[in-house]
């Protein structure tokens, strides 16, 4: 399926499972959303998302959908050491962005994928429906500049959203927007 038909089936669940319900019932409708973006440098490429519509459709989600919402970005194992530290172990392999290019392999000196949970990693949390602040900051928080596309820990974090709200009776929905090439299994 091309990038943008996922975009577009993405936003007509999301908008068919949330407000798609009568208008007497709407007042009531809360949702837990967490929307995964891909902010990959592979993004940027032809056909996948260069002008950027995963980070249109964050911001038409931050208008219209009711209850809590919360955007994930992806972790970069350089930019993000502060929350991921790892070790060097020596060798190089192939850039999973860019495989022309040659990355060191590293590896955790924590629990990853724990503390991407327990922390929320990567998760810009919306204050309220329509807040214009938290719209802004996500131009910011979405930038395709990530050089691996660990999956994983990015749904550990959303894990970690839901898990601060407690237990709800309200529709739950992970959407994540991406080019489907990831290096995280």
């Amino acid at each position: 399926m091309q990038p943008k038909r996922r975009t577009l089936l993405a936003l007509t669940i999301v908008w068919s499972s949330l407000v798609g319900t009568p208008i007497h019932a709407q007042n009531s409708t809360k949702a837990d959303v967490v929307v995964v973006v891909d902010t990959s440098t592979s993004m940027q490429q032809p056909d996948m998302d260069p002008h950027r519509a995963a980070l249109l459709v964050t911001k038409l989600f931050a208008d219209i959908v009711p209850g809590d919402l919360a955007v994930v970005r992806l972790l970069d194992i350089g930019r993000d050491q502060n929350l991921i530290p790892s070790r060097d172990t020596g060798q190089m392999e192939k850039c999973s962005e860019d495989p022309s290019k040659q990355c060191h392999r590293v590896e955790p000196t924590n629990d990853w994928y724990k503390n991407a949970r327990a922390e929320k990693f990567g998760a810009l949390v919306r204050p309220t429906l329509g807040d214009s602040g938290f719209k802004a900051r996500l131009d910011q928080h979405l930038v395709q500049v990530i050089n691996n596309s660990m999956f994983g820990l990015a749904f550990r974090s959303a894990q970690g959203v839901f898990d601060s709200h407690g237990n709800t009776n309200g529709s739950r929905m992970v959407v994540w927007l991406s080019d489907g090439n990831t290096d995280d299994p």
